[in-house]
């Protein structure tokens, strides 16, 4: 009979860990997901601004093979 009950207490004990392990991370994605939402731009706008960087530099690359 102790032995059962040994076994109830190991098994128990592994579950909450599990558990709790499973709680944290997901509590921890959410925050993760909280920060890189506010502080990041929005997708669109982000575009733009990597494509205007984009042609600027490749407006610059022009220039400097035309007056070379």
């Amino acid at each position: 009979m102790e032995l059962k009950s040994i076994h109830f207490y190991l098994i128990k004990n592994y579950f909450e860990k599990i558990y709790n392990l499973a709680s944290l991370s997901i509590f921890k994605s959410f925050l993760n997901f909280k920060t890189r939402t506010r502080n990041r731009a929005p997708p669109l706008r982000q575009e733009i601004k990597s494509l205007a960087l984009y042609t600027s530099e490749k407006i610059t690359r022009e220039e400097k093979m035309k007056y070379r």
